[in-house]
């Protein structure tokens, strides 16, 4: 259950951005399966000001060019309680292969070690990938 920091999400919704395994036969009969793999926008309110409206821009342009599927975008303010370990759980709950943000300034300059252990982070600028794969063997 994904928490109510999120606008929450109708059930198809979350089903839309569910990711099946193509070598499985786990899938329902008749649910086709996904093109793209699904991503997260990521970004703090209070860290984009007034260029909010530019930094999601940004963030679709670039999902749409790296070919993920940007299912919605969470946005945190300054007030927000472990906005990470949030994070983390709408990214389980979504299933998504990435996060996108417009920087690591969303995470405090720092890249969250626990979000990387659920799925990719890429940013827009830089663009940088922080691949799960990568970093848990340079972690280890």
């Amino acid at each position: 259950m994904l928490s109510p920091f999120l606008d929450a999400p109708t059930p198809l919704e979350l089903w839309e951005c569910r990711r099946f395994d193509h070598f499985s036969n786990d899938r329902a009969e008749g649910v086709p399966m996904r093109a793209k793999p699904p991503a997260l926008g990521y970004l703090r309110k209070d860290v984009s000001g007034v260029s909010q409206d530019w930094d999601e821009a940004q963030m679709r342009s670039l999902a749409k060019r790296l070919g993920y599927e940007l299912c919605k975008t969470v946005t945190f303010g300054a007030g927000t309680d472990a906005p990470v370990d949030r994070l983390v759980e709408a990214a389980r709950g979504f299933g998504v292969d990435a996060v996108i943000a417009p920087g690591l300034q969303h995470f405090g300059n720092a890249v969250p070690a626990e979000l990387v252990e659920v799925c990719d982070l890429i940013t827009v600028a830089p663009q940088r990938t922080y691949s799960r794969s990568a970093l848990s063997r340079i972690w280890a």
